[in-house]
């Protein structure tokens, strides 16, 4: 949507975001970078560096430059090998760090500003050394802790290459000028680590105005409408923990009416497609990626939202999922870490059920119980739906960023 009456105020510094992602990309971070981007840009000069699409978007391919919303787009030129693949996604990383890096040397000013998002984890480090070239101030938005991500899911965790990586991290956060994190979790993990102890926590947020709570029948997935739906939405990636899922699916298998949903893809979907095969569990489904923009109607078929992530995600990662989930009025249970920020938000509102991971025995109760007790869960539901609107808005983030980067005089 065009900004209309609104009068920017003259600012002496352009503000760069650069990500990977960005509109008409608006899975995950570009979702949020686009958000971000559109509401500075009300406020002072912005401009974006990111790639093309590369993940719901994929194949398409967008202006290499071009102004939307009063925000100038820069796409950088990257490779495109299938991000499912480690080798190829490497090589995907690299390629856009490097054009990234050029592009920032060419263009970057003294007076200038860049907000780096940490997807790819390699542009912070672009940007950084980019910055200290250039003398421009860097700020660092978060979304994932690396190199723990890559412990947590097993992806490089021999200590010698994380000490490095993390003595690297450590110095682009004591060197930014402002870090933000999306959960309390990964601020505390960021100071313990580096030692700084003014990490902003600013939270992504739920799309209330287009995720909607609606009836069940309402919603397209007709064929589950007489089953007690548990759905997981979104990616099927490595942080995901799936092993406590598949044991309550099968402790579940005679309650004919649960089915669980997995809707989304990721790297570990032809893993969990096998094992759902190899068992023979025969309540769990699995269902192709849907666009953003149909949240509400597929949402609106689950009765419980689940959203789970291994141990050692603690501190790592926020899954922003369960923002929409709660604006769709849809009550969670967290296979999780309980110190958490998702497992903090879903204890502290009473909208949900915290499941340790490993413990299929304890979700496949809880499922039982949710599904006997269909007062508690409208409880639940509207309980959800309040604590988004209430909690999980995109105007307090927002006015959080604009007043680190383009504060009101005075």
């Amino acid at each position: 949507m065009k900004h209309v009456g609104i009068t920017r105020p003259l600012r002496t510094h352009k503000l760069w975001i650069v990500c990977e992602l960005y509109a008409p990309e608006l899975t995950s971070t570009g979702y949020y970078a686009t958000a971000i981007a559109d509401h500075l840009a009300q406020f002072g000069s912005v401009s974006v560096l990111c790639g093309q699409p590369n993940y719901s978007s994929r194949g398409t391919q967008a202006p290499k430059k071009e102004t939307l919303n009063d925000v100038e787009i820069r796409r950088c030129r990257g490779a495109t090998f299938d991000k499912n693949n480690l080798f190829g996604r490497g090589l995907n990383m690299l390629t856009l760090t490097i054009s990234i890096f050029v592009r920032l040397l060419i263009n970057l000013k003294r007076s200038d500003r860049v907000l780096v998002l940490t997807n790819p984890p390699l542009v912070p480090y672009a940007a950084w050394f980019a910055c200290l070239l250039r003398r421009g101030q860097l700020s660092t938005l978060i979304h994932d802790n690396y190199p723990e991500v890559l412990s947590a899911t097993g992806i490089a965790a021999k200590p010698p290459v994380v000490f490095l990586l993390t003595k690297m991290r450590n110095a682009v956060v004591r060197s930014s000028r402002h870090v933000i994190v999306v959960g309390r979790d990964m601020a505390d993990l960021l100071e313990t680590s580096s030692g700084r102890s003014d990490i902003v926590v600013i939270p992504n947020w739920a799309e209330l105005e287009q995720v909607t709570p609606i009836a069940k029948e309402n919603s397209s997935l007709h064929e589950f409408e007489n089953s007690f739906v548990v759905m997981n939405a979104g990616n099927i990636g490595y942080p995901n923990e799936l092993e406590t899922v598949l044991v309550a699916a099968e402790l579940l298998r005679n309650d004919l009416d649960i089915q669980f949903i997995f809707l989304g893809a990721g790297a570990k979907k032809k893993w969990l497609k096998a094992q759902i095969d190899s068992r023979n569990i025969v309540n769990v489904q699995l269902l192709p990626p849907r666009a953003r923009s149909e949240q509400t109607d597929f949402l609106g078929m689950a009765d419980l939202g689940l959203i789970t992530l291994v141990p050692s995600m603690l501190g790592v990662s926020v899954p922003s999922r369960g923002y929409n989930l709660l604006a769709a009025g849809k009550p969670i249970v967290a296979v999780l870490a309980d110190r958490s920020e998702l497992a903090r938000l879903v204890t502290e509102e009473e909208v949900g059920w915290v499941v340790p991971p490993g413990n299929g025995e304890l979700l496949a109760h809880v499922i039982r119980e949710a599904k006997s007790d269909q007062a508690r869960l409208r409880t639940m539901s509207k309980r959800a739906r309040e604590t988004a609107l209430k909690r999980c808005g995109a105007e307090r983030a927002l006015r959080a960023y604009q007043e680190l980067f383009f504060p009101p005089p005075g």
